[in-house]
């Protein structure tokens, strides 16, 4: 929209965002997708991902008592074999 000041010596153009009701929304910024698939996943869900390694070691570890235990009590039981 062009409008002439009061003196009507020059033209100035206004910012249209601001005379529109439909701009009043907050702006939208994108970003770019990373260029590798593994910067991706991490950048979306490090979080989630560091939670189920941690979750992972955990159930790992425990799957590893109950063996430990069974190997501890049959190497007991047999003492000269």
């Amino acid at each position: 929209m062009h409008s002439r000041p009061a003196n009507g010596s020059t033209w100035t153009v206004s910012d249209p965002t601001t005379e529109s009701p439909r701009f009043d929304q907050p702006k939208q910024t994108f970003r770019t997708l990373p260029h590798n698939l593994f910067r991706y996943i991490f950048e979306v869900s490090w979080l989630h991902q560091l939670l189920l390694s941690a979750l992972t070691a955990a159930v790992f570890l425990l799957e590893v008592v109950p063996l430990e235990l069974q190997r501890r009590a049959v190497n007991d039981s047999t003492p000269g074999l």
